[in-house]
């Protein structure tokens, strides 16, 4: 059985759009929904990301989704690993760099992928 939709953020405040997108597919299909922020090393902190990340975990409280956080440098481990464990049969994604989208459809399969 699935456990729903996964959205994949970054932190940017652009990602509401990604979050509202997979809230809505998840009412659509009547599936939960769990989003994922996964940092790499590259990611510099600072003020400005904390209140993102803040502003994204409000965002996915409301939407009634769980918000995780994962330190990694190889993301699409971290997504592939997350569909697998947890049960996802959807990723949301929006595009960026390194095209990480293709590399889920190549494993995931591409109905099983939506970028936003």
């Amino acid at each position: 059985m699935s456990k729903g939709i996964l959205v994949c953020v970054t932190a940017q405040k652009e990602c509401e759009r990604l979050i509202r997108a997979g809230a809505a597919l998840a009412r659509e299909k009547g599936e939960a929904l769990c989003v994922l922020h996964v940092s790499t090393s590259l990611q510099l902190s600072s003020l400005n990301r904390a209140e993102t990340l803040n502003l994204l975990f409000a965002l996915s409280r409301e939407a009634g989704a769980v918000m995780e956080t994962v330190e990694s440098d190889r993301p699409e481990e971290v997504i592939l690993d997350r569909c697998r464990d947890g049960g996802f049969d959807r990723v949301v994604l929006g595009e960026g760099p390194g095209n990480i989208a293709e590399a889920l459809r190549l494993v995931l399969g591409k109905e099983r992928v939506t970028v936003v």
